[in-house]
């Protein structure tokens, strides 16, 4: 919250589940930054989606998409260990780059982009979530092309 008004910001981020934590990453400037360092582990939400293929119907207002979604309550913290954040920059990376290997495809991440990002520990209190997902042979579903 920044003066009582919610601030939204659009991240990548990684799940542990085991800890019932979510981390992001970003930089070590900005209004984001400056609302968690401020504060003593602010409230904070978080929330993803994924939407699937388009579901017609007879009428339009039956038309749908498939869809799940969650929404996370809880503290927010900065990172400060080295260690601690190369782990979490290391599981961006098998997240986001599986098919990568460390030392073959990329180089090992180096410390100074480490000191420099910013990394963020969303302790999750509570969630909710939703889905509505259809058989894959769904009569009629389908995917529109994402660069329409």
């Amino acid at each position: 919250m920044d003066d009582d008004i919610p601030h939204l910001v659009t991240q990548l981020f990684v799940y542990n589940q085991d800890k019932g934590v979510i981390y992001l990453h970003g930089a070590q400037a900005g209004r984001a930054h400056d609302l968690v360092e401020s504060g003593d582990q602010p409230c904070a939400s978080f929330t993803t989606s994924e939407k699937g293929r388009c579901i017609p119907a007879d009428e339009p207002v039956n038309f749908t998409v498939e869809y799940s979604s969650v929404v996370a309550y809880g503290t927010i913290d900065l990172l400060a260990d080295k260690e601690e954040k190369r782990g979490v920059l290391e599981q961006f990376m098998e997240k986001f780059a599986p098919q990568l290997t460390e030392g073959e495809d990329y180089k090992r991440i180096a410390q100074e982009s480490i000191d420099r990002t910013a990394v963020y520990r969303l302790d999750v209190k509570s969630w909710s979530g939703k889905e509505g997902w259809k058989d894959p042979d769904h009569p009629g579903a389908y995917s529109l092309d994402s660069t329409q």
